[in-house]
Parts: structure tokens; C-alpha cells; sequence
């Protein structure tokens, strides 16, 4: 057996969960109303970004997993690189490029000054 082939197999399994929900989604979403301002094209290169992006992180959690003693380990360093992704949204965007219904603060609260 190809030395590999776990590893790959389970990379491309876990792609193709992520273009079905990819897929679920974006039907989801032309169901209730949303329509792309952006050409078709432009649309597919979006969610081809998203699968990509989603198989390359497949791939590094592969690779910390073989790196780590065990199971324990592998998902303690995981958590540890990737909870602050969500928890930090105005590390890779400004809020002031974030759209006006967004808001910097809820209504009515005072910022420390």
C-alpha cells in the first residue's frame, strides 16, 4: 500500500465534505433570495478559492497529526493554532471596511476613551 494513501484519502474525503456543503449552501442561499452581484465566473472562482483553501488546511492538520504523539496532542496543538482564527475578525479586516450596517459597537454603548 502506497505509504501516502491514508492520508490522501482522507484529504480528498474531507474535500468532498466541503464541496457538499459548499454546495448545500449556495442552493440554500439561491432558495431564499440571495443573488451573486458578481459574474458566474467570478462566483466559481470564489467557492474554487473556498475548496482550496479548505483542502490546504486539510492537509496541514494531516501533517500536524503525524507530527504529534497521538490523538491528544494533535488536537491540542490544533486548537491552539486555530481557535484564534474566528475569535480575532478584525485581525485580517479593518472595521472600517466592514459594511455600515455591521456597526463598530451595538447602539447605544460608550467606548473607553
Amino acid at each position: 500500500m502506497w505509504r501516502a494513501a491514508v492520508l490522501v484519502g482522507r484529504s480528498v474525503a474531507d474535500l468532498s465534505t466541503a464541496a457538499l456543503c459548499t454546495l448545500i449552501v449556495a442552493v440554500t442561499g439561491l432558495i431564499i433570495g440571495w443573488r451573486p452581484d458578481a459574474s458566474i465566473g467570478s462566483v466559481i472562482a470564489g467557492f474554487a478559492l473556498f475548496l482550496l483553501f479548505s483542502y490546504a488546511l486539510s492537509w496541514g492538520c494531516g501533517c500536524l497529526g503525524i507530527m504529534s504523539k497521538g490523538p491528544e496532542s494533535a488536537q491540542g496543538v490544533g486548537l491552539v493554532i486555530l481557535f484564534p482564527w474566528p475569535s480575532s475578525p478584525t485581525a485580517w479586516s479593518l472595521p472600517s471596511t466592514c459594511p455600515q450596517s455591521c456597526g463598530s459597537s451595538p447602539t447605544g454603548t460608550r467606548s473607553a476613551r
